[in-house]
């Protein structure tokens, strides 16, 4: 009958778990084995021109990063000088040069507007407050 009751005992606690307070940590385990290398990696390219960089990649992915810098429209105009004098500037990427168009358009009703224009090579007129003539080339100099 002892047998019985203690069996009971034990069976009408499955299911229902005893949670005492939680221990302390246990110590710090062993480090485990070094894991095996990884794939060998790949590196990219890079090829630098006049006009900026191109990287290039294994898997056959390029990307072009031009230069970027200032050309001044009419070099006889000098400096800045205010209220006076400004003199027009363009901004060459790679050998393309793009200004500030200021003025009217077809869509633009008459009204006047700004925006970033790409300056094809040819010669133009400045309309800033002093008037020459220059001449834009495909390699993006001005003269």
């Amino acid at each position: 009958m002892k047998q019985f009751i203690i069996l009971l005992i034990f069976l009408s606690s499955c299911g229902y778990p005893v949670v005492g307070p939680q221990g302390p940590s246990g110590p710090i385990g062993n480090t485990g084995p070094t894991g095996s290398t990884g794939a060998s990696g790949s590196s990219c390219s890079v090829t630098s021109s006049a006009s900026g960089a191109t990287i290039t990649c294994p898997d056959g992915s390029t990307s072009t990063i031009n230069n970027v810098s200032a050309v001044q429209f009419c070099p006889q105009a000098g400096a800045t000088n205010y209220p006076s004098n400004f003199p027009e500037y363009g901004l060459v990427v790679g050998n393309i040069i793009y200004a500030v168009y200021w003025g009217t358009t077809s869509t633009s009703g008459g009204q006047k507007t700004s925006f970033l224009a790409q300056i094809v090579p040819g010669t133009y007129v400045s309309t800033g407050n002093i008037t020459c003539t220059f001449t834009v080339h495909s390699d993006g100099s001005i003269s």
